[in-house]
């Protein structure tokens, strides 16, 4: 199977859109009270303490060896780090200061490549 533009040219795999697009996303609020604004495939995401957070996948990944990434509002931040190894079913992510100490941030935006269940 393949896709086209509305032209009828320049065709692709469907399944390499498939395999290259992003199976989870978030736009999460990880300020007082962690809430999510967006996202695609996060069933919840969990406060684990200051600048701690955990995607929940609504449908898993097949493994644990995906590709994860997140991004969060600047003013000095050091940058994000997992916390503990991902599994399936989630993954567990920092937002550090410059210090680097954990903190808590407004926007936090992340996300996840690899292949579902």
């Amino acid at each position: 199977n393949t896709l086209k533009d509305a032209a009828g040219n320049n065709s692709i795999a469907t399944s390499f859109v498939a395999n290259g697009s992003a199976k989870a996303w978030a736009d999460v609020n990880a300020s007082a009270t962690y809430s999510i604004r967006n996202s695609l495939n996060i069933s919840s995401v969990s406060d684990l303490g200051t600048g701690l957070l955990a995607d929940n996948f609504a449908s898993n990944m097949s493994a644990a060896d995906y590709s994860a990434f997140c991004l969060s509002q600047l003013n000095g931040d050091f940058g994000q780090r997992f916390a503990t190894d991902p599994t399936a079913s989630a993954w567990t992510y920092e937002i550090k200061d410059n210090q680097p100490s954990n903190i808590d941030r407004a926007w936090v935006h992340s996300g996840i490549l690899g292949d579902l269940a």
